[in-house]
C-alpha cells in the first residue's frame, strides 16, 4: 500500500529527514484532515490539490512565507464583477461588455487571472477598473480586447500598481492594425512640379498566426532630379508592402520643357506639372491611386514659369500661378501613439523672381513634403513619412537650373492591444494600451 503522512493532529517540527522504506507502489501521499493535498509518484512527479500555503526555511534560518500554488477558479462570469485576489475568472462577453473591478486594498504579490471564455473580447471588451489603485502606473481603466486572451495581473506596489505578469494568447491567432506608407517621389530640377507623396493605406483587425513570419517592405524615397537643362528627372518613390497590401510610391516630378506638353508622374500620389514655354501648352499633374493618394497640381504654360504642387495622401496638390503650387496635405494617423501626417506632396519649383511652392499647407499638416525652390535646391521629403521632394527652380544668375529634392522614405507601423509584447520585429514601443512595432526599413514581423 502507499505510504501516508497524516497531519491531522497538528504541525510536526524538528524532523531532520524522512526516509521512505520500500512498499508495494513506492508512492507518497500527504493528507490534511483526511484529504490528500500532495501526491508524489515513483516517476518524481508531484500533483497538488487546492492551494498550499507553505513556509520554507533559508540557509540562515529565516522563513520564506506566503508561497501560494494555484488559483481558485470561479464560475463563468456573464456580468460585472469585483475580483478577489487569488481567483481566476472565465469571463463570457458574448452578450455584453463586462467591467472587472480590481481589489481595493491589495498586498504586494496578490494576483487575479482572467480568461476569454467564448473568444469574444474583441467584440465586447473586458474593462479593468483599478478601483483607486493603478494599472501600469496609471489610474485609468484598461480594456482587454483580444479574442482568446488570458492574463494574470499581479499587484506590485503603489507606484506601478497592477501589472500583467502573463499574457497568454500564443495558442491562437490575434488581431493587428496596420499603416503602410510608400516612399515619396523625387522632385525634378529646372522649374519642376513637386514630387507626389507616397501612397498611404491602413486598416485594422488583420488576423496573424503566432510563429508565422511576415515580410515587411519599406520603400525608399525617390531620387532628386539634377540641375541640368534639358532636365534629367529624378525617380518615383519605392513601394511599401506587408500582409498582401501594397502602397505605391509617389510620382516623380517633371522639369521644364520648351514647347512640349508634359505631365507629372503618377503613383500613390501624383507629381505636380512642370512649367512650360508658351501657351496653351498643357502641364498637368500626375494622377494618384484611389484609396492611397491624390493628383498633383498643374504647372503654368508660359510666363511666369512655375510648377504645380505634388499630390498628397490627404489632398490634391495646388495648381501653380505666379507662385509655385503648394504640395497636397498628408493623411493623419495616430497608430504610433500620436497624430502624424504621412505622404505629403512636395511644393512646385519656380523661375527667378517668382516664389517656389511650400510643402503641404499648415492647415493640412506637414506630411513630410519638401518645399519647392526658386534659386536653390528643392527641399527633401521627410524620412519615414513618405513626403514628396520639392521641385527645383531656375536662377537667371549662376548656376541657372537648380536641382530638385529627394523624396522621403516610407514606413510600416503595426500595433495590437495590450501591454505585453507578442510578436517581434521593428522598433517596439508601448503607448495608449497598444504594443507598437515600427519598421523604418524592410524586415520581418514574426507573430
Amino acid at each position: 500500500m502507499a505510504s501516508t503522512i497524516n497531519a491531522d493532529k497538528g504541525v510536526i517540527t524538528g524532523i531532520t529527514g524522512i526516509v521512505q522504506t520500500a512498499d508495494n507502489t513506492g508512492n507518497l501521499a500527504l493528507q490534511a484532515n483526511g484529504v490528500t493535498v500532495l501526491t508524489v509518484t515513483t516517476s518524481n512527479t508531484a500533483s497538488v490539490t487546492g492551494n498550499i500555503n507553505a513556509s520554507y526555511y533559508l540557509g540562515n534560518g529565516s522563513a520564506l512565507t506566503g508561497i501560494v500554488a494555484g488559483a481558485s477558479w470561479a464560475s463563468v462570469q456573464t456580468a460585472n464583477v469585483t475580483a478577489v485576489s487569488g481567483t481566476a475568472y472565465p469571463v463570457n462577453t458574448t452578450s455584453t461588455a463586462i467591467y472587472v473591478t480590481l481589489p481595493a486594498s491589495p498586498a504586494a504579490g496578490q494576483y487575479i487571472q482572467l480568461v476569454d471564455y467564448a473568444r469574444t473580447w474583441s467584440t465586447n471588451n473586458v474593462t479593468l477598473n483599478p478601483n483607486g489603485q493603478k494599472i501600469n502606473a496609471s489610474t485609468s481603466n484598461v480594456a482587454l480586447s483580444t479574442n482568446g486572451q488570458g492574463v494574470i495581473l499581479t499587484y506590485i506596489d503603489s507606484t506601478q500598481g497592477w501589472i500583467c505578469t502573463l499574457d497568454g494568447n500564443a495558442i491562437g491567432p490575434y488581431a493587428i492594425d496596420y499603416l503602410i506608407v510608400a516612399g515619396g517621389g523625387g522632385g525634378a530640377g529646372d522649374i519642376s512640379g513637386g514630387g507626389g507623396g507616397g501612397g498611404v493605406i491602413s486598416g485594422s483587425s488583420i488576423s496573424v498566426t503566432p510563429g508565422t513570419a511576415y515580410t515587411i517592405t519599406v520603400g525608399a524615397g525617390g531620387s532628386a532630379g539634377a540641375a541640368t537643362r534639358p532636365n534629367t528627372g529624378g525617380s518615383a518613390g519605392g513601394n511599401s508592402s506587408g500582409f498582401s497590401y501594397t502602397a505605391l510610391g509617389g510620382g516623380v516630378g517633371v522639369g521644364y520643357r520648351s514647347g512640349i506638353s508634359t505631365t507629372g508622374g503618377s503613383g500613390g500620389s501624383g507629381a505636380g506639372g512642370s512649367a512650360t514655354d508658351g501657351s496653351p501648352y498643357s502641364s498637368n499633374g500626375g494622377s494618384g491611386t484611389v484609396g492611397q493618394g491624390y493628383a498633383g497640381g498643374s504647372g503654368v504654360g508660359g510666363a511666369p514659369y512655375t510648377g504645380g504642387g505634388g499630390g498628397g495622401a490627404g489632398g490634391t496638390g495646388a495648381n501653380s500661378s505666379s507662385v509655385g503650387g503648394n504640395g497636397g496635405p498628408g493623411a493623419s494617423s495616430s497608430i504610433s501613439g500620436s497624430a502624424v501626417y504621412y505622404g505629403g506632396g512636395g511644393g512646385g519649383g519656380s523661375y527667378n523672381g517668382n516664389t517656389g511652392g511650400g510643402g503641404p499647407p499648415s492647415s493640412g499638416g506637414t506630411g513630410g513634403g519638401g518645399a519647392g525652390t526658386v534659386t536653390g535646391t528643392g527641399g527633401s521629403g521627410g524620412s519615414n513619412t513618405g513626403g514628396g521632394g520639392g521641385g527645383g527652380g531656375y536662377n537667371n544668375a549662376t548656376p541657372g537650373p537648380t536641382a530638385g529634392g529627394a523624396g522621403g522614405s516610407g514606413v510600416v507601423i503595426l500595433r495590437y492591444s495590450g501591454t505585453v509584447q507578442k510578436g517581434s520585429g521593428g522598433t517596439v514601443t508601448i503607448s495608449g494600451g497598444y504594443v507598437v512595432h515600427t519598421f523604418n526599413s524592410s524586415g520581418t514581423y514574426t507573430a
